[in-house]
């Protein structure tokens, strides 16, 4: 900066009146900037005092004046609950509110102390810990995302956590980092799900890993697959529900005898084999797109306990051949699948004439066309009394299966909402509820339609020239809050 009057050049003008500005001493303007300055600087440490003092003024006002904060704990809290998006029981957030602004228990702490203090004090808002580690982080903010997941943790005090976990490849130095903080709190974990590098897996063994009363595990692994044991957690793991994904379940050291739910995906024929063999108290199972990577028997054995199985998208035909042929499944009451060919002679009747087993309910989803070819081959199946419709886009389909006799105990219809919207269109379902029994003419064959979805999917459907024709027909229709029954 250069004095206009003496040409003297400095950069401490603005700082320091006692600079030398001037030849003969600081001239009358360096001194009266330097009087200016002075107080600026008086105004804005003014001016930062009477901001704090305002802050601390409109929290009391809010105090006084707000309703929230007039309202009860137990309401206060329960609106802070409803603010935050809903999840399931993985701690993910649902497709149709990913793309939406989500609020978190942070950004609720934010807007004034009144509410950091409702938020904070609310341990409920923090026992759902989603954790998302990028493939490339800054160093130098590892520490603060370190210290704010810590923070988290504490907030959440003695409730049970539900931890969802996203690691990214090249994280494995932060991934350790956010293992050694929740293993401080490893005795309340209720759910564990991990999206995780297959070879990044062996992090989450930890020494300080004691006494975890995990109930729920769900696993999604990218990378090669591997057969070898994986060190993972600890051997006292005993969950009750587990999911994997592209991970060995031979490969997992951990107890299975209390398992009652499996879903498994893109896995060997053999693990599957081995979850029935090591999973005596399982009565869920879910089996996707099992492979076989080679010449592989099974010997034939009994699961005495398993009630519900689904098997989808098996990719070659003697896969779904050779495991439901070693099977024998005296407790079976409901089969799910997406191929019509397993209902079959070879494949699902069989099964259930060998176990003898009480199979009720048959549920058939996602794309069935392009296989009508297999319901040349079928037979009557009697014990089946409720079908579970969720996609039918093929009136070959629904002629074949629900208009003939395959299944003449047929006596409740379970419908997403799409598929029924298809049927009543082509006229499909006033056929399938005009129909009468043979045994006794006077009435329906069907005493229940059950039309069941997300309940905010029928505000559209009940105005539309569908819901229209719904209300003017002579159906005795119930509404339900996910849907309607149709008596």
């Amino acid at each position: 900066m250069t004095c206009w009057l003496c040409g003297f050049e400095t950069t401490q003008l603005y700082t320091n009146a006692k600079a030398p500005s001037c030849n003969y001493g600081p001239c009358h303007i360096c001194l009266a900037v330097s009087k200016v300055d002075k107080e600026i600087s008086q105004a804005m440490a003014t001016l930062r005092r009477l901001l704090a003092k305002r802050c601390d003024l409109r929290s009391e006002q809010n105090r006084a004046h707000d309703l929230v904060q007039r309202l009860p704990v137990e309401l206060k809290n329960h609106i802070f609950e409803l603010l935050l998006p809903p999840r399931d029981e993985w701690g993910e957030v649902p497709g149709e509110v990913v793309g939406m602004r989500t609020v978190k228990p942070s950004y609720l702490a934010s807007i004034c102390r009144g509410w950091r203090d409702i938020a904070c004090s609310n341990p409920f808002l923090w026992s759902n810990v989603h954790i998302a580690l990028p493939r490339k982080f800054p160093t130098s903010d590892r520490s603060s995302r370190i210290s704010f997941l810590y923070d988290w943790m504490l907030r959440s005090r003695a409730l049970p956590l539900t931890l969802h976990i996203v690691v990214q490849d090249g994280s494995e130095e932060e991934l350790k980092g956010v293992i050694d903080v929740i293993s401080r709190s490893s005795d309340r974990w209720r759910s564990l799900s991990i999206d995780i590098p297959l070879r990044l897996l062996h992090a989450f063994h930890h020494s300080n890993f004691q006494n975890v009363p995990l109930k729920s595990l769900r696993i999604i692994a990218r990378g090669q697959d591997i057969i070898r044991p994986v060190r993972f957690l600890n051997l006292q793991i005993c969950p009750e529900k587990v999911e994997f994904h592209n991970v060995s379940f031979r490969s997992l050291q951990i107890s299975w005898n209390s398992l009652s739910a499996a879903q498994v995906g893109l896995v060997g024929l053999g693990d599957v084999v081995q979850l029935f063999r090591h999973a005596p108290q399982m009565t869920d199972c879910v089996i996707l797109a099992p492979h076989r990577t080679h010449a592989f028997s099974i010997i034939p054995f009994i699961h005495q306990r398993l009630e519900s199985l689904s098997l989808c998208s098996t990719r070659l035909r003697d896969v779904a051949a050779t495991l439901l042929g070693s099977l024998t499944l005296p407790c079976l009451r409901e089969f799910k699948t997406n191929e019509l060919r397993l209902l079959s002679p070879p494949y699902l009747p069989a099964l259930v004439h060998r176990s003898s087993c009480p199979l009720t309910t048959l549920t058939l989803f996602r794309n069935l066309r392009g296989e009508m070819g297999y319901c040349d081959d079928l037979q009557p199946f009697p014990g089946v009394t409720d079908i579970r419709l969720v996609t039918a886009d093929d009136t070959t389909f629904i002629r074949r299966i629900l208009l003939q006799d395959y299944f003449p105990n047929l006596r409740y219809l379970t419908f997403r909402l799409q598929p029924f919207l298809y049927l009543w269109g082509v006229g499909h379902a006033s056929i399938l509820l005009q129909r009468r029994r043979r045994d006794v003419p006077n009435e329906g064959i069907f005493p229940k339609v059950l039309v069941a979805d997300q309940g905010s999917k029928f505000d559209d459907m009940w105005n539309s020239n569908v819901g229209v024709s719904l209300k003017a027909s002579l159906l005795n229709i119930s509404l339900r809050e996910d849907g309607f029954e149709i008596l």
